[in-house]
């Protein structure tokens, strides 16, 4: 929903370098208050 939303091609969503990917993770950070978020420990 959010790649159509955003009007940005939903191949490589789960990808980390895909623009939600991106935008979600500018999110979690500001809200964190964190600079770097650990993704490997969730891969």
């Amino acid at each position: 929903m959010s790649t159509k939303y955003l009007q940005v091609d939903p191949k490589g969503y789960t990808d980390p370098d895909h623009k939600v990917q991106q935008l979600i993770m500018k999110q979690v950070k500001q809200f964190s208050e964190l600079e770097e978020f650990p993704w490997n420990r969730w891969l």
